[in-house]
Protein backbone atom coordinates (compact mmCIF):
# COMPACT_ATOMS: atom_id res chain seq x y z
CA UNK A 1 0.00 0.00 0.00
CA UNK A 2 0.77 3.51 -0.46
CA UNK A 3 0.51 5.90 2.65
CA UNK A 4 -0.40 9.68 1.59
CA UNK A 5 0.23 11.99 4.79
CA UNK A 6 -0.53 15.91 5.32
CA UNK A 7 3.07 15.73 6.30
CA UNK A 8 6.20 13.58 5.90
CA UNK A 9 4.81 11.57 8.28
CA UNK A 10 2.56 8.67 7.11
CA UNK A 11 1.61 6.78 9.96
CA UNK A 12 -1.90 5.56 9.77
CA UNK A 13 -3.14 5.93 13.14
CA UNK A 14 -1.19 9.51 12.58
CA UNK A 15 -4.18 10.46 10.29
CA UNK A 16 -2.99 9.34 6.82
CA UNK A 17 -4.36 7.38 4.47
CA UNK A 18 -3.98 3.91 2.68
CA UNK A 19 -3.71 3.57 -0.90
CA UNK A 20 -3.41 0.94 -3.44
CA UNK A 21 -0.17 0.49 -4.96
CA UNK A 22 0.83 -1.54 -7.92
CA UNK A 23 3.73 -2.83 -7.44
CA UNK A 24 6.78 -3.21 -9.28
CA UNK A 25 9.43 -5.90 -10.37
CA UNK A 26 11.53 -3.57 -8.33
CA UNK A 27 9.51 -3.11 -5.04
CA UNK A 28 9.04 -6.93 -5.28
CA UNK A 29 12.37 -7.42 -5.24
CA UNK A 30 13.93 -5.18 -2.78
CA UNK A 31 10.94 -6.07 -0.08
CA UNK A 32 11.94 -9.69 -0.85
CA UNK A 33 15.45 -9.11 -0.10
CA UNK A 34 15.10 -6.94 2.65
CA UNK A 35 12.84 -9.97 4.45
CA UNK A 36 15.79 -12.28 3.61
CA UNK A 37 18.35 -10.63 4.82
CA UNK A 38 16.95 -9.86 8.22
CA UNK A 39 15.61 -13.73 8.15
CA UNK A 40 12.25 -12.94 8.28
CA UNK A 41 9.89 -15.18 7.09
CA UNK A 42 6.69 -13.27 6.74
CA UNK A 43 7.33 -9.18 6.36
CA UNK A 44 5.61 -5.78 6.54
CA UNK A 45 8.70 -4.10 4.71
CA UNK A 46 8.57 0.13 4.57
CA UNK A 47 10.19 1.39 1.76
CA UNK A 48 10.39 5.32 0.87
CA UNK A 49 10.81 7.22 -2.55
CA UNK A 50 14.60 8.79 -2.16
CA UNK A 51 15.86 11.06 -4.81
CA UNK A 52 17.91 8.00 -5.92
CA UNK A 53 15.56 5.30 -5.89
CA UNK A 54 13.62 3.33 -3.36
CA UNK A 55 15.21 2.99 0.01
CA UNK A 56 14.43 0.76 2.66
CA UNK A 57 13.26 2.29 6.44
CA UNK A 58 12.69 -0.92 8.37
CA UNK A 59 11.84 -4.74 8.27
CA UNK A 60 9.36 -5.94 11.16
CA UNK A 61 8.81 -9.22 11.64
CA UNK A 62 5.47 -8.98 13.40
CA UNK A 63 3.48 -6.29 10.68
CA UNK A 64 0.51 -5.09 11.10
CA UNK A 65 -1.86 -4.91 8.25
CA UNK A 66 -5.56 -3.66 8.96
CA UNK A 67 -4.90 -0.72 6.68
CA UNK A 68 -3.37 -2.75 4.08
CA UNK A 69 -6.05 -5.25 4.31
CA UNK A 70 -8.82 -2.31 3.50
CA UNK A 71 -6.67 -1.57 -0.16
CA UNK A 72 -5.73 -5.40 -0.75
CA UNK A 73 -7.91 -7.81 -2.29
CA UNK A 74 -6.10 -10.70 -0.79
CA UNK A 75 -7.29 -12.31 2.55
CA UNK A 76 -3.81 -11.52 3.95
CA UNK A 77 -4.73 -13.24 7.24
CA UNK A 78 -6.02 -16.17 5.64
CA UNK A 79 -2.16 -16.20 3.20
CA UNK A 80 -0.44 -15.99 6.32
CA UNK A 81 -2.13 -19.33 8.40
CA UNK A 82 -2.32 -21.17 5.29
CA UNK A 83 1.55 -20.21 4.78
CA UNK A 84 2.27 -21.68 8.55
CA UNK A 85 -0.01 -24.73 8.30
CA UNK A 86 2.27 -25.29 4.67
CA UNK A 87 5.58 -24.95 6.92
CA UNK A 88 3.73 -27.29 9.91
CA UNK A 89 3.15 -29.85 7.53
CA UNK A 90 6.89 -30.59 6.25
Amino acid sequence: MYRVGESWKTNIYAGAKAEPLEISEELESLAIKAAQVTKTEIAGVDLIEGKNGYLVLEVNSIPGFTALQEVSTVNIAEEIINFFLEKASI
